[in-house]
């Protein structure tokens, strides 16, 4: 009759020995790593398209605005035209819940001056040309937009990937 004591130590050196599922929960365990690496890469290039999407909307805004420059000066450029004529949509981008943008006009120095920009109020900025900036050049009128885009991050917390903010200036005349 065998010894009890004896066949659990004998099972027990056998289990040691045996390497036969070591493969696979070493996979199970490097694989849960690459997966969670994996899907923060894809989270930093969905942002990163954002961001290139939300720059794109601000550069039609300013596109618009320039070309239609002319009406700003005879009140027939609302804010309501531009943020209808230029959306997300119009210029083929594919970004969901975009807000309004901000757009300001002001009056102001380029070269180091400050530029004092008011909300675009239907009231289109009405430079001075006695005031000259630098002793040479007369003071310009600028339009700003603004735009914010929250990103809503998969795995990353939202300190890695922050609120999406650009600003763009164009001068007028």
């Amino acid at each position: 009759m065998k010894h009890d004591g004896c066949e659990a130590k004998t099972r027990m050196r056998r289990f040691l020995i045996d390497a036969g599922g070591a493969a696979l929960a070493e996979f199970a365990l490097s694989a849960s790593v690459l997966i969670l690496i994996f899907i923060a890469i894809v989270d930093f290039g969905i942002y990163m398209y954002e961001r290139d999407q939300i720059a794109k909307y601000g550069q039609g805004l300013m596109l618009y605005i320039t070309q239609h420059a002319p009406d700003i000066y005879y009140d027939r450029l609302t804010l309501a035209s531009i943020t209808s004529a230029v959306t997300p949509a119009t210029l083929g981008l594919t970004l969901p819940n975009v807000g309004a943008p901000t757009i300001a006009a002001g009056c102001g120095c380029a070269s180091g001056g400050a530029i004092s920009l008011g909300a675009f109020n239907n009231n289109p900025p009405k430079c001075n040309s006695s005031n000259v900036c630098n002793a040479v050049e007369p003071e310009s009128a600028y339009v700003r937009a603004s735009l914010t885009y929250n990103h809503r991050p998969f795995l990353l917390p939202a300190q890695f990937l922050p609120t999406i903010t650009n600003q763009f200036i164009v001068k007028i005349n």
